[in-house]
């Protein structure tokens, strides 16, 4: 029974992901084609810090959410409201120090004075952020996955309505009002998926519990430390291109962030969906169980991943075009193998997270933010050029799998 219940709800997120993840690529075709790349290029010089900031506001909440409420320790509103409410906190604080910074960070860091109005108005976004990630966290914890999976389906339908008719007028208005508003709309989005998720809460009142916030907080700070150091890998990444090298290095960078980067990590969407999955199932399970969930978990995911990637480089160049329609140089041969050890790396986080080893995930997202921002550093300072990012993303890669795959020997095989 257990095993048909985890199956269905793996086919069901799977499903519900693959749904999405078509959606996600319809939307991003017709941004690339109907915005200008130098829209484009803003909004992904921006979003490795809008990411940052997402990443401290929520500071794992979502995820002591879904933990908690999976193993019944206490109120399972209590739990919503106390790590809404800690969230929303931490979100005011960020918000103020960000203004204090603010002119500084777009000034002399990111140098592009044209984001400086979306920058600011980023603190707008997060309390919404906040709620809506919460709420997810609660119904995968209740195993509804069904609601979080429909609130995403729905949650791009209206990005994929509001792409078509309103991103061509974006292309009359001057960049940074682009950039501006293709932020701000975030909040919309946020706010139909809280809007459609509050239909199916339960009528209880929740309060906030101080024993709640003080048992999870291994949980959250384990968790947010770890999404932190990822999230400033990649926040410093276009900083260090920006100082090191020319415009023309910039752009192919953003080229291959923009139209390289989403084939390349396509199949990461299987792992993503079925993570919420994975971590209630074993949360509950015990090691013999575990075992056989992680096995078969990372046996499919590596026979999806080389089919897909076998077809992806033999088509590289074409499906680029096909897909975004723009001419470009391909960088994918150069990440294959690599790339098929991060989709599993995916599943490894996942399992750590849920067995209670998140400092594991910590300690690993240390290592590789260092691996990666001094790798990225010191060939950028012997002028690699683009293949600066390329070597450093790919020395990260294979060093943090040798060291998952110690630790899970450790976890699952020691005596």
């Amino acid at each position: 029974m257990v095993k048909n219940k985890f199956l269905k709800y793996s086919f069901l997120l799977i499903f519900v992901s693959c749904i999405s993840k078509i959606m996600a690529l319809i939307i991003k075709i017709f941004e690339t084609r109907i915005l200008d790349f130098k829209v484009i290029s803003m909004v992904s010089l921006l979003f490795p810090t809008f990411n940052i900031l997402t990443t401290l506001s929520l500071f794992g909440t979502p995820l002591a959410t879904q933990i908690l409420i999976s193993k019944n320790k206490y109120n399972n509103k209590d739990i919503l409201i106390t790590n809404i409410i800690i969230s929303l906190i931490i979100s005011i604080l960020i918000s103020i120090f960000m203004l204090m910074f603010s002119n500084f960070y777009i000034y002399n860091i990111l140098k592009e004075d044209k984001l400086i109005k979306a920058y600011k108005t980023l603190i707008f976004i997060l309390p919404f952020t906040c709620i809506s990630g919460n709420l997810r966290g609660y119904f995968n914890g209740k195993s509804r996955y069904n609601i979080t999976s429909i609130s995403s389906i729905l949650e791009y339908i209206i990005k994929l309505i509001i792409t078509i008719t309103l991103f061509p007028i974006l292309n009359k208005l001057s960049i940074s009002e682009s950039v501006l508003i293709i932020f701000l709309l975030n909040i919309v989005y946020e706010s139909i998926s809280i809007l459609f998720m509050s239909f199916f809460m339960n009528k209880d009142k929740g309060i906030f519990n101080k024993d709640i916030a003080i048992n999870e907080k291994s949980i959250i700070f384990s968790f947010t430390f770890k999404e932190l150091i990822n999230s400033f890998t990649m926040f410093l990444e276009p900083i260090i291109i920006t100082n090191f090298y020319n415009n023309i290095i910039r752009d192919k960078y953003l080229y291959m962030i923009n139209y390289n980067t989403p084939l390349l990590l396509a199949p990461s969407f299987i792992t993503l969906s079925i993570a919420p999955l994975l971590i209630t199932s074993i949360s509950k399970g015990n090691k013999d169980k575990n075992k056989s969930i992680l096995k078969k978990t990372s046996i499919f995911i590596l026979f999806i991943s080389i089919i897909y990637l076998i077809i992806l480089t033999e088509f590289d160049r074409k499906l680029v075009y096909l897909i975004f329609k723009v001419k470009g140089p391909s960088f994918i041969k150069e990440f294959p193998f690599t790339f098929i050890l991060l989709y599993l790396e995916n599943i490894f986080s996942t399992f750590f997270d849920a067995v209670s080893k998140s400092k594991i995930n910590l300690y690993l997202s240390i290592l590789s933010c260092i691996v990666r921002s001094l790798s990225l550093i010191l060939l950028s300072y012997f002028n690699f050029g683009i293949n600066s990012y390329i070597y450093s993303l790919n020395i990260n890669i294979v060093i943090t799998f040798v060291i998952q795959i110690y630790f899970l020997n450790k976890i699952l095989f020691s005596q």
